[in-house]
């Protein structure tokens, strides 16, 4: 902090983020010097024995020496950047001039080192045996040498911004720290820059994880008016950005640091006197556990199938390989294509399947399935999570919307993504349920669920509530649903009818506007706070209980004052200069009743001793808890083995299959030693019930 501007151009690091690019540079610079002024000394010593050309000596001599200055330069460079704190910028003012030569010398010897590869490589030359060094061994010394440098070349490269190098100055509440700032980003280039990076994505994977629609690869009129209703998921991903970044000037690793600071006081908090360590996550101290027989906890790991079937075979081979290479082999010999593969993988999940749709836009629709299971008498509306770039899109377009715009009364608000696919998914599957309830009108009675996981579940959530007019039994699992899902009054008033799923330290439950405002604030205040360099402060991220006494400023510190103001002036400013609707986000819940998927930590005998279910206010996933493992407990497959051991194992997966290794330490949870069952609730549907359907 702040971005290094050279050349007139603010790039994407940061004067103290060159500790360790530089150092490597420095190292690998030293090797191959190293090893060409031997090649170079023993061609000398053998004189007029060796045949190889005296221009081709003076070449090798003179990348010797560009390789020993950029060797040196490089390591003053390390040096340097490691000097100060990672608001005291000024201690590194000797980095930008460094920068600048290691720069100007990578470059001259990325020319000398492509003469010397072409020289090495011509047919007509090879090394005698007489210049003590063969020519196999020069050529492939070279070739190496110039992959180094380009390496070199494309580490500058992306480091390269092409915003300008302007700054505001900085916030400043003492002699010692400051807060650099900036101009805020204008809205329209960061969305052609996320524009582009789709583009990007979209022709490296070859259209497999999403396409981007046409008009979003236009170059022109990028600054319209037409740009916010052709671009409007990309728009609401740059209005985010921008405001969550708002006149900071961060880069990358002053995030990635904050956050390693951050974990460090949240771990210093759960190793209080108030915490056990029975769980590596951590549980609210009003939190109930649920007994492993629980109908409702079996149903959910029941019916799970459903959810992770609807993603198809793209999940579907990581699960089961033998059957995703089976299918794709009859897919091949009919030539059936991948949307007829989606639909085997999907029909494996159990069941027979009533209706598919595969369409996926961006804020309007996902991919959906209805099974009929008889085996337990019901329909299943499985809705696909997040597996292309237009579902990123979709999660991102997070802002709180009115229900009512979709035909819900009640004056209730929800994740304006989520709201738009599940309105359109009501009316896409509602034919097909009264079609196949009317099926079964003379037997059995069947019963409705909708189930999903990620932005599945916060659509199949929501579904549900545009289901509940026509089918008033319809119930739902949301599997790992987004935090900022529904307002609160909604999120209680759907408990008799939803359940959802929060396995460990899972980060997409915890994510909402209001949190990642809240977090922003958290970052910059343990930055403030902060008593060591950047690289000691990332190098804390390696340790699974770093000692926050060590990295943060003390009581008896004079500094403290001048860390808390500054990180006040900041919060103040940053919530002045935002627009009206990001200054005071609203707090935006989980639907329904909460389950929090504890994994216990290792017993005195190294075994595993399982996942344990807990009834939790959904007020504790309100804040992001940074964790090692948060986007890791995300994956479908750690979901099902939590929900598995949780229910007693009906699914047959060990507990162990959950637990990787964590870097938590301590678990801060409190031992409930209360039970209860999810099915003990209230038969009268609680107030507002009636008047959101």
């Amino acid at each position: 902090m702040p971005g290094l501007v050279v050349f007139g151009r603010r790039w994407r690091v940061g004067s103290d983020d060159l500790h360790v690019p530089a150092l490597l540079v420095a190292v690998t610079q030293g090797m191959a010097t190293a090893t060409l002024g031997g090649t170079v000394g023993r061609m000398e010593y053998a004189g007029r024995a060796c045949d190889a050309h005296v221009a081709f000596r003076v070449v090798c001599a003179v990348l010797v020496g560009l390789g020993g200055l950029t060797t040196l330069v490089s390591g003053a460079l390390s040096v340097a950047a490691t000097r100060g704190l990672i608001l005291e910028s000024g201690a590194r003012a000797r980095v930008p001039a460094l920068f600048r030569a290691t720069t100007y010398l990578s470059g001259a010897e990325a020319a000398v080192g492509a003469f010397l590869c072409a020289a090495a490589w011509r047919r007509n030359y090879d090394a005698a045996a007489d210049c003590g060094v063969g020519g196999t061994f020069l050529r492939g010394f070279a070739t190496t040498a110039l992959a180094l440098l380009v390496v070199h070349g494309l580490f500058f490269l992306l480091c390269w911004d092409p915003g300008g190098g302007k700054n505001r100055g900085a916030l400043r509440s003492g002699p010692l720290l400051a807060l650099p700032l900036r101009p805020k980003p204008e809205v329209f280039t960061v969305a052609a820059r996320f524009g582009c990076v789709c583009a990007c994505v979209e022709q490296a994977t070859c259209g497999l994880i999403g396409r981007v629609a046409p008009s979003k690869r236009r170059r022109s009129g990028v600054r319209s008016a037409a740009f916010s209703s052709q671009n409007a998921a990309l728009f609401e991903v740059a209005v985010l950005v921008t405001d969550w970044c708002g006149v900071l000037d961060l880069v990358p690793g002053d995030v990635l640091a904050g956050l390693g600071l951050l974990r460090a006081r949240q771990l210093a908090y759960r190793r209080s006197p108030d915490f056990t360590e029975e769980y590596r996550t951590e549980l609210h101290p009003s939190a109930v556990r649920i007994p492993s027989d629980d109908a409702t906890l079996r149903e959910a790991a029941y019916y799970w199938r459903y959810a992770f079937g609807v993603y198809g075979w793209k999940l579907g081979c990581l699960r089961s390989p033998r059957a995703g290479c089976y299918e794709a082999g009859r897919a091949s010999a009919t030539r059936a294509g991948c949307g007829a593969l989606d639909s085997a993988m999907a029909a494996r999940a159990g069941g027979v399947v009533v209706f598919e749709d595969a369409a996926n836009v961006e804020n309007e629709r996902v991919p959906v399935v209805v099974y009929r299971d008889d085996e337990r008498r019901a329909f299943v509306v499985a809705c696909r999570g997040t597996l292309s770039l237009e579902d990123c899109l979709s999660d991102a377009s997070c802002a709180a919307a009115d229900l009512g715009a979709y035909g819900l009364a009640g004056g209730h608000t929800a994740h304006a993504g989520c709201a738009g696919i599940a309105a359109n998914t009501a009316r896409l599957v509602a034919p097909s349920l009264r079609e196949a309830f009317a099926g079964t009108a003379g037997g059995p009675r069947y019963g409705l669920y909708c189930v999903g996981h990620s932005l599945g579940a916060g659509v199949a959530a929501l579904l549900t509530l545009f289901l509940r007019p026509e089918f008033p039994a319809v119930r739902c699992f949301a599997y790992e649903p987004p935090g900022a899902l529904v307002d609160d009054a909604l999120a209680e008033a759907m408990e008799p009818f939803c359940v959802s799923t929060v396995t460990a330290d899972d980060l997409v439950p915890r994510l909402g506007l209001a949190q990642l405002f809240r977090l922003r604030d958290d970052v910059v205040d343990s930055l403030a706070r902060c008593r060591v360099p950047k690289w000691r402060a990332l190098a804390s991220m390696s340790r699974r209980r770093p000692d926050a006494s060590s990295l943060f400023f003390t009581g008896d510190d004079a500094r403290v004052g001048e860390a808390a103001a500054l990180s006040e002036a900041c919060a103040a400013l940053l919530a002045a200069e935002a627009r009206p609707g990001a200054r005071c986000p609203r707090q935006l819940s989980l639907p329904g009743v909460c389950v929090h998927l504890a994994v216990r930590f290792r017993n005195a005998r190294g075994a595993r001793s399982g996942v344990d279910a807990f009834r939790t206010p959904r007020t504790h996933f309100h804040d992001i808890r940074v964790s090692g493992s948060m986007l890791a407990d995300h994956m479908v497959w750690r979901v099902r083995y939590a929900l598995d051991a949780a229910a007693g194992g009906g699914g047959g997966a060990p507990a162990a299959a959950l637990d990787a290794p964590s870097d938590d330490g301590a678990a801060a949870a409190p031992s409930p030693r209360r039970s209860a069952s999810l099915d003990a609730r209230d038969e009268e549907a609680p107030p507002g019930e009636s008047e959101m359907v």
